[in-house]
């Protein structure tokens, strides 16, 4: 496989996972709403904040790409993400 191909591949799961990301958040709504004790309006509101944050750091990421470079930011989000999903297997069911 060649460098175009492998940059596209990257890409290509980078979106992937931040679509999954996304849908994760609102398919864990009920589980949310019930470990918190809260009523649904109110849990609708942490996925609202989740997406402004989301908003928000894409520009700013954005701007630390053009400063580092897009390749060692857009590794760097892939090494965080790893490692926030890590502890997440360990969590009983």
């Amino acid at each position: 496989m060649d460098r175009r191909s492998l940059v596209l591949v990257a890409l290509v799961i980078g979106t992937l996972m931040s679509a999954i990301d996304t849908t994760i958040v609102i398919l864990a709504l009920p589980s949310i709403t019930h470990d918190l004790h809260s009523s649904l309006i109110l849990t609708i509101w942490v996925i609202i904040i989740y997406l402004l944050i989301i908003a928000v750091m894409t520009t700013q990421l954005g701007g630390l790409g053009d400063i580092y470079g897009r390749a060692k930011i857009f590794n760097t989000g892939f090494l965080v993400f790893i490692l926030g999903v890590g502890p997440l297997r360990r969590l009983p069911p």
